[in-house]
């Protein structure tokens, strides 16, 4: 196996150039992983399902499928930039900190991406919602409890991102408690007219 550190001060290459080198290198050896690690999932797993998926007499899994595409591929990539640091620069715990930073956000974004598109598909029309749940929803007000969905969720989204980087978010959340309160005395005679 070839020593990067020992070729890079060969050529003169030494102390903090020398990270920076690796570092460089390590993301565009990612890039390329992930490029090489996305054919060969399609070739092997996504293809595949959506073959299964599409020979399926319901669309509802066709687009489900369809909406998780993006945000496993997102986890991958996350996953990918960890995993190459850990092989490539297994001593450099800055490029360890950051790449498991940014890891951890993105699988966080991702999941929200994909609970949030499952919102409008799960919520698409009354007849849906009571198929799923058995609770008889008028079509006009599907349109505010999925703005309420959505905006509950970005909110959690947010919460877990900022709380996963280490920072302390109770005043956080104590401002979106008293937010929400203010919100809800203000649209109170709103919803009963509803």
């Amino acid at each position: 196996m070839v020593d990067l550190g020992a070729l890079l001060s060969q050529i003169g290459i030494e102390g903090e150039a020398q990270n920076w080198v690796l570092r460089s290198l390590a993301v565009i050896l990612s890039v390329f992983v992930v490029i090489m690690a996305r054919r060969v999932i399609t070739a092997m797993f996504v293809a595949p399902l959506r073959y299964v998926v599409n020979r399926t007499p319901w669309k509802l899994d066709n687009t489900l499928f369809e909406a998780a595409l993006g945000p496993l591929r997102m986890i991958i990539v996350a996953q990918v930039l960890v995993l190459i640091g850990r092989v490539l620069l297994p001593d450099d715990s800055l490029y360890s900190l950051v790449a498991q930073g940014i890891a951890r956000v993105v699988t966080i974004i991702a999941m929200m991406i994909l609970l949030y598109r499952f919102i409008d598909t799960l919520i698409s029309s009354s007849k849906q919602v009571f198929n799923m749940t058995g609770l008889v929803i008028e079509d006009r007000l599907l349109p505010f409890i999925r703005v309420g969905l959505k905006i509950l969720l970005i909110s959690i989204g947010a919460i877990i991102a900022v709380q996963s980087l280490g920072y302390d978010v109770n005043g956080l959340v104590a401002a979106l408690g008293a937010g929400g309160i203010g919100l809800s005395l203000a649209a109170k005679d709103t919803l009963a007219n509803i």
